[in-house]
């Protein structure tokens, strides 16, 4: 930082009071200038007007979303009672537990059938192999 002497600051201000540079300065003038001399203080952003704006914005759709969600549920279940007073209460889902044995080795209600063997359909490409092969033969 620039040490000032007593004799230095006396002729800067002679020469500041013989300028009158406070006289020159006009500001902007176009809506441009003005508009960019306007966020000479913004620095961080923290606590902008944009900020504060979008919070608010972010903080009325999250209640809008909410109170939607309310009346979706009320509805729902306004649907359900409804379905309720009209066909009574539904019955349980039972799966029908026969449908699962196919996963398993053994069906217990059958007795265990001998797996007969059934030779595979050859592939196309199988089937061109087995023909050139049994040319190189003959």
């Amino acid at each position: 930082m620039r040490q000032w002497t007593d004799q230095q600051r006396a002729d800067a201000a002679t020469r500041a009071r013989l300028y009158r540079p406070w006289a020159c300065s006009t500001g902007p003038r176009s809506a441009l200038g003005k508009f960019i001399s306007s966020r000479n203080s913004y620095k961080h952003g923290r606590f902008t007007y944009e900020k504060r704006l979008l919070g608010w914005y972010m903080r009325l759709a999250a209640l809008r979303i909410k109170q939607l969600k309310t009346r979706l549920n009320y509805q729902d279940q306004k649907r359900e009672n409804e379905l309720i007073a009209k066909y009574g209460l539904p019955t349980p889902f039972r799966p029908d537990r026969m449908a699962f044995y196919p996963y398993f080795a053994v069906h217990p209600l059958h007795e265990k059938q001998k797996r007969v063997y059934s030779p595979r359909k050859k592939s196309q490409t199988q089937e061109m192999f087995d023909f050139f092969t049994s040319l190189s033969d003959e």
